[in-house]
This record gives C-alpha cells, sequence and structure tokens, in this order.
C-alpha cells in the first residue's frame, strides 16, 4: 500500500515537468504476491523495468542458469518450473500489468557455480560453492559478460552448451560452471519482447558488457544486441540441443518455432568458435524448490 502510494505522489510530482515515472520489480512469484499491488502500480507507472534474472545463482547449492527464456519440463518440477522469463511475463501480464508498459530486463553478466565433481556438469548438478572471482567485478559467484568472453578467448577448452528449451547458454571448465546470456541468447528474448508486444529492453548493466571490443571487436556488443534484433527481417540462427534424460541421445532440432505463431524466430545450425556438447542432467533427484 505504501509503495503505491508513493508512486502516485512522485506522478503527481513528475507531472508538471513531463518526467517519465518507472520502477525496476521483481521477477519471482513470492517477492511480486507479497509486495506489488499489479494494477495498481501498473497504473501509476510509465515504465515497468522487469529484472528477468539472478533466477538462479550461488546462494543454492546447484546449478541454474541466471536468466532462462522458459522452463524445462524435462529436468524441473513444481515452483523451479516458473523461474524462467516467459513465465515471469505472463504472470505480470494475467495479472493486470498491460504489456506495453512492461521493459524486459537483460543481464549482461552470467551466475557461477563450483561444481562438486567435474564430471556432474549439467542443470541441478551439486555444487556448493560460488565459481571464483573475475578479475574486473571482483566478486565469487558472478562474471560479467566481458570476463566471460575474454576467458572463452583465452582458452578454448570451455565446453559451452545451450539447450533447446531453456534459450540460454551455460559453459563449463572442469570445477567452474557459468550460466549467461550471449549475443544469440539476447536477440531470441528481444524478439520474444516484440512477440509478446512489451515495450522495450532494458540491461543491467553497461560496465559489464564488452565495452572495449576485446572479444568481438564491436565495443558494447551485448547492448547493441536488442535494436539489431528488432529491426531486422533475418530469422535468428543458433544452435541448440535437448537431451530429455542423461541416457538419451541428444538432438539437433531445425525449423522450430520458439516465440509463438506470430514469431519468425527459428532454431537450426550455426557454426560457433567454442566447443558445443548437448546438455547433461543429473541423476542425484529433483532439486529443491527455490524461493525466489
Amino acid at each position: 500500500i505504501n509503495f503505491v502510494l508513493l508512486l502516485r505522489e512522485l506522478k503527481s510530482a513528475f507531472a508538471p515537468y513531463g518526467f517519465l515515472l518507472t520502477a525496476a520489480v521483481s521477477p519471482g512469484k513470492s517477492a511480486i504476491d507479497s509486495a506489488y499491488d499489479i494494477p495498481a502500480v501498473a497504473s501509476a507507472l510509465d515504465q515497468i523495468h522487469l529484472m528477468a534474472y539472478d533466477y538462479h545463482g550461488s546462494w543454492e547449492t546447484y546449478t541454474g542458469l541466471n536468466a532462462p527464456l522458459y522452463a524445462n519440463p524435462s529436468v524441473e518440477s513444481g515452483s523451479n518450473l516458473l523461474l524462467n522469463v516467459n513465465w515471469t511475463v505472463n504472470y505480470w501480464i494475467s495479472n493486470g500489468a498491460p504489456a506495453s508498459k512492461i521493459i524486459l530486463g537483460m543481464g549482461l553478466y552470467g551466475r557461477g557455480f563450483t561444481l562438486a565433481s567435474p564430471t556432474q556438469n549439467g542443470f541441478y548438478a551439486y555444487a556448493p560453492q560460488p565459481i571464483t572471482a573475475g578479475p574486473y567485478t571482483r566478486e565469487s559467484g558472478t562474471w560479467g559478460y566481458n570476463e566471460i568472453c575474454e576467458k572463452f578467448k583465452a582458452d578454448p577448452s570451455w565446453t559451452v552448451v545451450r539447450d533447446s528449451s531453456y534459450l540460454t547458454p551455460y559453459a563449463f571448465k572442469s570445477s567452474q560452471w557459468i550460466g549467461y546470456d550471449d549475443q544469440q541468447s539476447l536477440t531470441i528474448k528481444a524478439q520474444y519482447a516484440s512477440s509478446m508486444n512489451l515495450g522495450g529492453a532494458m540491461v543491467w548493466s553497461i560496465e559489464t558488457d564488452d565495452f572495449r571490443g576485446l572479444c568481438h571487436n564491436v565495443p558494447f556488443i551485448l547492448i547493441k544486441t536488442p535494436r539489431t534484433a528488432t529491426t531486422t527481417t533475418t530469422p535468428v540462427t543458433t544452435t541448440t540441443t535437448k537431451s530429455s534424460s542423461p541416457s538419451t541421445s541428444s538432438t539437433t532440432t531445425q525449423g522450430t518455432t520458439i516465440c509463438g505463431p506470430t514469431s519468425s524466430i527459428t532454431t537450426t545450425k550455426s557454426p560457433s568458435i567454442y566447443t558445443t556438447l548437448p546438455p547433461i542432467t543429473t541423476t542425484a533427484g529433483a532439486p529443491p524448490p527455490n524461493t525466489l
């Protein structure tokens, strides 16, 4: 109630100056249900900046992607099926937020873990410790995209995995595991936002992009990606693989629509400078429910 009153007072104070009133809001169900009167918040705000990231991280003891676009029912159940961008967007809309006011947040960083066993390196693998700190962010458990891409460039032995359900990548080398977003996944997310008639996209944050262009010879490559993705008519191409269980062989899907009947996004084979393997899931039982 107090938050809504604050927003209304700010909106009234901003009106004479023509200022926009925005707020960054949570993606998690428990926080949404306890913190927001969505219709009232949406009425007061000009834009709703949806922080669609931090679904998983080193506060947990198992691996998970920072910002998966969709759920993966082959490895998830219960409340873990809610930990993805698509669920969050639809939950806000179904509870009264106009799609046109929602600005989809995209993370220019990854959340990482130190695996208990290097051979158990798939989703929900036991990982009791965070990934070691990067040279710039200097925070264990988190690497900026600039740190991630520079690691890959310096050491091609990293393995990058793209899952056809989550549609965001992760990478591992020995006991180090990182889930993140890159050009391919942000392109898909930007076109997803367009297909959902959202108001736009935002990024967090500028200093973790490849701002010097050391990896791609183009500075701020990720920040530029959403605009490029929504101003081109060329379908997105990306390598995707899917394994229903650890015992089944992977398959590569081609020509699969991933954003609904109005989307032109398709998946197909695309060359990569990194080694790409099918996702590997663990057999250590179902993960505990997440309380984001």
